[in-house]
């Protein structure tokens, strides 16, 4: 046994919270790979691939406005010095759905354990 804020919780028990958590974090780390334009050619096509990144409610308007195919045919080289946050900021305009979608993935702070 051991305490958590305050009340007595078992070892497994914590153990399995740690699990989840991890395994939900390695899911939206996998998932942000849609993020960055140098991947896109060997993510799945379906924009409902990437639930975490793309809530379903938001899928059909960015299908619709022709953003996901915009964003699929943005190939980017591989290229030491490319900065996925500029492309972004360049790249707003023209996918105005995607953008504040991307921006709230790019900004989540990075914890280290």
């Amino acid at each position: 046994m051991t305490l958590h804020r305050g009340r007595r919780i078992s070892c497994k028990s914590l153990r399995q919270q740690l699990q989840r958590f991890g395994s939900a974090s390695l899911e939206l780390a996998k998932q942000a790979r849609v993020c960055d334009p140098r991947q896109i050619a060997s993510l799945p096509l379906e924009i409902t691939d990437f639930p975490l990144i793309v809530p379903p409610q938001k899928c059909s308007k960015i299908l619709d406005s022709g953003e996901w195919t915009l964003h699929r045919s943005s190939v980017v080289p591989h290229s030491s010095d490319f900065d996925v946050i500029q492309w972004w900021v360049g790249m707003k305009d023209r996918l105005p759905r995607m953008y504040p979608l991307i921006q709230c993935t790019l900004c989540i702070p990075h914890i280290s354990c």
